[in-house]
């Protein structure tokens, strides 16, 4: 599903069809219904239990839901490592951030000297030119039912990438608690940062 995304610049991004997008605020029905149909799906059960909408609206919880008009896209997808078979969750958020820079160098440059300070950063090419690539790492906690709080560490991947006409920044992010399938995330990220395009 191709989506153009952002305010500043638009830009489109090809945004595969397992993901469902997530609304701002609290999870209504629909949306438990479908993230607990997919998980269904991903583990061959043959229909959606309490326990697994449980788990479903446990899962969701976990995941930044910061959508608003200047971030127009949240959602939470199952996938299937292509090692294991184990099922993936990933929660995706794009947004087009202002900016004013002089060039793309320029700001690559300003981008890597930002994130090196907050963790692990470095130049990457794309499709559409250069663009940063910044990790992050995030403990959280996940409740099911009665049992005791399982911590959990989840990690983001960022690809910031600087606008040719100097007016914004593209900025995809793709987050996950899978650490034993964490190098198919990064390459699901840098696929999907391939497919991205300036609108205008």
């Amino acid at each position: 599903m191709t989506r153009t995304l952002g305010q500043a610049r638009p830009f489109r991004l090809d945004i595969p069809p397992g993901f469902i997008q997530l609304p701002g605020g609290d999870l209504d029905d629909a949306v438990l219904d479908r993230v607990a149909g997919q998980l269904a799906t991903t583990i061959n059960a043959p229909e959606v239990t309490d326990g697994i909408r449980t788990a479903a609206y446990s899962l969701a919880a976990l995941m930044p839901r910061a959508l608003t008009d200047a971030v127009p896209y949240v959602g939470l997808g199952l996938f299937r490592s292509p090692e294991a078979g184990r099922p993936v969750l990933m929660s995706l958020s794009c947004l087009s951030q202002p900016s004013n820079h002089d060039s793309v160098p320029t700001a690559v440059a300003g981008l890597l000297e930002i994130h090196r300070q907050h963790g692990r950063a470095r130049e990457i090419p794309l499709p559409g030119g250069p663009a940063v690539i910044s990790l992050g790492e995030q403990s959280a906690e996940l409740t099911i039912g009665d049992a005791a709080p399982l911590r959990l560490l989840r990690r983001e991947i960022t690809a910031w990438v600087p606008d040719p006409a100097g007016r914004a920044i593209g900025v995809v992010s793709v987050s996950s608690n899978n650490w034993q399938d964490w190098e198919y995330v990064c390459e699901f990220l840098l696929g999907l940062c391939e497919t991205l395009e300036w609108a205008w």
